[in-house]
């Protein structure tokens, strides 16, 4: 039942991505296609991955307690491994990238419960800033 949510969602992302391509090329002419696609695959997917490895480094780096030098490091780190497993197979990407989805969602639950739970226990004073009841 998922499979086919997921081949959809990837249908419709390609689907999206070449209506787009086609309106501007409709719209502005064929270089303007041209030039959105151009835009999209050169700039804007190579920003946005490097925007999430550089907060994945962060994260991990202010997880274990290590330094900015440290952070750097796993932020290509991470990049290599995205890489990596991107040009060796997509079957492979694809797998990573359903796990990631499951894990995700699993930490979104309990953070959500850890959020529930803190809130129950010492709940909350009027008033106050939402991180005064954290301490």
């Amino acid at each position: 039942m998922l499979r086919p949510l997921l081949l959809d969602f990837h249908h419709a992302f390609i689907l999206h991505a070449c209506a787009m391509m086609l309106s501007h090329r409709y719209v502005y002419g064929d270089l303007a296609g041209f030039v959105y696609i151009w835009a999209t695959a050169i700039v804007t997917k190579p920003g946005s991955l490097a925007i999430i490895c550089l907060v994945c480094g962060e994260y991990s780096a202010m997880t274990f307690g290590l330094g900015k030098t440290a952070s750097m490091i796993a932020a290509y780190i991470s990049l290599a491994l995205v890489s990596g497993v991107n040009a060796t197979s997509v079957k492979w990407a694809d797998r990573v990238n359903r796990w990631f989805t499951v894990f995700k969602s699993v930490a979104l639950v309990v953070v959500g419960l850890a959020g529930a739970v803190s809130l129950l226990r010492n709940g909350a004073a009027p008033g106050t800033p939402a991180g005064d009841n954290l301490r």
